[in-house]
């Protein structure tokens, strides 16, 4: 008696437990919120946007993931939606079980919401997968419903259901129904099969027939789509072996039915194979959860979250002593520095293997970094480098509302007003865009209100007169023109030195103009990072320190850099040998850098190399 108790206060508390579990993990370790900065969609509420969706299979599911992926800028809500979506798959395969077996076998419900989890452990994975799972369980539980009634009830059902999945969640969906009324009819069916088998073949002709007289699509587009059940080139392998596990499912219930018919277990057995279910569950869950967090993939997501939350002390937290070989950690990481005010001091603090690579991402700008491109600029100031870099990432991304925002703000700071309303009457259609939005629109309608709106005119103050286009090819001309239009843009000031500190090109210092620019910055010392570098310059021009502008070399750093030298002198000025011990007394170092980073840095530039951690 008290087995049976156990057995079914566990059936009855262990979904609660794990769900509630399951709701904490994705808001705490997974995060929607930065998923939905990843994916950035933008769901309208528009009849055009709607019926570009109705246009091809699998449409609906594709509409219905940027409806619900909208919210998961706020993060609790996305950890409710994606928990409800788990738990709604769990619910419908219990009940596929008891209508196959009529019996229950709980880690068989748990397994698929593991894998969902280890697939949306990774940022850029949509909702599709388990919307389309969740329709095609539905759509197959119906079909269990109706196939135990005569034959033409059970054709009619299935070529109804096979539609209706086909027309929801494209190709994938549709095979992996296919399959699972397949083994049904294998396994229960059995001599009076044949009939069925014969439709189910049939429908296989479904694809084709759709895509030749209704969606216009190819004959190889139609069953590509059959094979790729993600929204993907390359879906992971979990989401094959997810869409390969009912089927087997089907299989293995019809075999342990059978077996279980003919034996009766104690109640003893039966709370003992409760808890080795539990075991099986949480063995497996647990790694889906935490394996996808440890990708370096993972990693560079969460960098690019804090810096578009402008989180730069945790930003900066994150990437110390992490040596990522990832350009854009570090192109964020330079940005943080500044933000936090220890670009001049830190900027050698950690192993920087792009050097003036990482500054600017003009010179290699893909897809995935056109946007950061663009906040660069907007920050410095040149809002037109910033507006074309925004509309270079528009031929990706044309709904992003991230691409969106950024076209607005800068054609209204450059008085496109027209160009403006565009975008900002786009966003208005946005559930979650259109309160941001609002406030622009009302300027719209009014332009005046922009001539007295203090941040406009800041930024307007700060647009170099000059046109030109910054892609960071030629950085230093670029931000001396900026420096020129602005001698109080600190950002242009402080990214200069670096890039001449990092490119190695201290022999471009003018010293009147840095210092003139550092007396009018306010800075009460000149930065450490500075100092170094100057005494190299000095060094290699043979000239003396005269502190104009009332700036002092630190005499450690004077003596320092003595040190330095002497010891490569004591190594026959050989950097290998001498290697161990500057890295001991030097490694955060300017000088420590121009012997051993730079030339990889040079290296991996010119393809010979990648940089090494």
């Amino acid at each position: 008696m008290f087995a049976a108790t156990a057995t079914r206060r566990l059936a009855t508390v262990l979904p609660i437990v794990f769900f509630t579990i399951l709701f904490f993990v994705l808001f705490l370790l997974i995060n929607p919120a930065r998923t939905c900065f990843l994916q950035q969609p933008l769901f309208l509420l528009d009849t055009r946007f709607f019926c570009g969706f109705t246009a091809r299979p699998g449409g609906l599911c594709e509409y219905l993931s940027l409806f619900f992926s909208q919210f998961f800028c706020i993060r609790v809500v996305g950890a409710v939606i994606i928990t409800a979506l788990f738990s709604s798959v769990y619910y419908i395969t219990g009940k596929i079980i008891d209508q196959l077996s009529g019996h229950r076998f709980p880690v068989l419900q748990y397994l698929p919401v593991a894998a969902l989890l280890y697939l949306h452990g990774s940022s850029n994975r949509t909702l599709v997968p388990v919307l389309s799972l969740f329709t095609v369980l539905i759509s197959f539980y119906g079909y269990l419903r109706s196939s135990v009634k005569v034959l033409p009830v059970r054709v009619a059902g299935f070529l109804l259901w096979s539609t209706m999945v086909f027309y929801i969640t494209g190709g994938g969906g549709f095979l992996l129904f296919q399959m699972l009324c397949l083994a049904t009819v294998l396994v229960r069916l059995r001599k009076t099969a044949l009939p069925d088998l014969a439709i189910m073949f049939l429908s296989f002709g479904l694809p084709y027939a759709a895509n030749r007289f209704l969606f216009h699509g190819t004959f190889e587009l139609a069953y590509l789509r059959l094979l790729i059940p993600d929204g993907y080139y390359h879906p992971k392998p979990v989401l094959y072996l997810l869409f390969l596990y009912y089927p087997l499912v089907v299989v293995a219930l019809a075999f342990l039915t059978e077996r279980k018919q003919n034996s009766y277990g104690s109640e003893r057995v039966t709370l003992i194979a409760a808890v080795i279910q539990i075991v099986i569950v949480v063995g497996v869950t647990v790694p889906a959860a935490v394996l996808p967090l440890h990708a370096e993939e993972q990693f560079t997501a969460q960098i690019k979250y804090l810096a578009y939350q402008g989180r730069w002390e945790e930003l900066l937290r994150n990437t110390r002593g992490h040596r990522s070989t990832d350009r854009l950690v570090h192109f964020n990481r330079y940005r943080a520095l500044y933000h936090t005010g220890r670009l001049p001091d830190d900027l050698f603090r950690e192993l920087n293997v792009w050097g003036q690579h990482a500054l600017f991402l003009g010179a290699h700008a893909g897809g995935s970094v056109l946007m950061e491109n663009s906040e660069l600029y907007f920050e410095m100031g040149h809002i037109r480098a910033a507006r074309q870099w925004a509309y270079e990432a528009q031929t990706i991304f044309e709904y992003s509302p991230r691409v969106l925002r950024m076209l607005t703000l800068t054609n209204i700071i450059e008085g496109n007003y027209q160009a403006a309303a565009i975008t900002a009457r786009l966003l208005e259609k946005s559930i979650m865009q259109r309160f941001w939005v609002r406030k622009y629109l009302r300027g719209l309608r009014d332009t005046t209100v922009f001539t007295g709106d203090q941040p406009v005119r800041e930024m307007r103050a700060r647009m170099p007169t000059e046109i030109f286009f910054m892609d960071g090819k030629n950085p230093q001309k670029e931000l001396r023109a900026l420096l020129e239009k602005n001698p109080n843009n600190r950002m242009a000031f402080e990214y200069l030195m670096a890039y001449l500190l990092l490119a190695d090109r201290t022999d471009e210092f003018d010293l009147t103009d840095e210092i003139a620019w550092l007396r009018r910055l306010g800075y009460p010392e000149m930065p450490q990072t500075y100092q170094e570098a100057l005494l190299v310059h000095l060094s290699r021009k043979g000239l003396a320190w005269e502190n104009p502008g009332g700036y002092a070399i630190n005499p450690v750093n004077v003596n320092g850099y003595a040190d330095y030298m002497n010891i490569l002198r004591d190594h026959r000025m050989n950097p290998r040998s001498a290697a161990k011990i500057l890295y001991e007394k030097y490694a955060c170092s300017y000088w420590y850098y121009l012997t051993y980073i730079y030339p990889l840095v040079n290296r991996q530039a010119s393809g010979e190399r990648k940089p090494v951690p």
